[in-house]
């Protein structure tokens, strides 16, 4: 069976928390991992998406962005994974694919997406 795997980095990024926090997670037990030869920790992708859908209205509230151009409320790389159920590090390119581009709200933002276009795309793609 061919499981896509997230490393700490993507897994902290889905959640936004720090990456100690993935860490403790691991030894509590709330987040399993299969240790790579060099004792690095990666995490099933489907586990990840269990526990983000398990944890969904214990999340603290986030800061929404507007783009600055016309007000829409945009949406982070992080919250378009989750949202498209893709991996942190293909986002930019799945939503250059389809015509959708970033918006750099302020200086010194990460890339953040319009979250109509998001949505949009998710209805779209099928992806649920």
């Amino acid at each position: 069976m061919d499981q896509r795997l997230l490393t700490s980095g993507e897994v902290a990024a889905m959640f936004r928390v720090n990456l100690k926090t993935v860490t403790r997670w691991v030894k509590t037990g709330r987040l399993t991992s299969i240790r790579t030869p060099g004792g690095k920790h990666r995490f099933r992708e489907r586990d990840v998406i269990a526990l983000l859908d398990q944890t969904a209205g214990d999340a603290r509230p986030r800061p929404v962005h507007h783009d600055p151009r016309d007000g829409h409320p945009l949406l982070s790389s992080p919250d378009v994974a989750h949202v498209l159920r893709l991996r942190i590090t293909v986002v930019h390119d799945h939503l250059a694919e389809h015509g959708v581009t970033p918006i750099h709200p302020f200086p010194g933002a990460g890339r953040h997406y319009r979250r109509d276009q998001v949505h949009a795309l998710k209805n779209t793609t099928g992806n649920d």
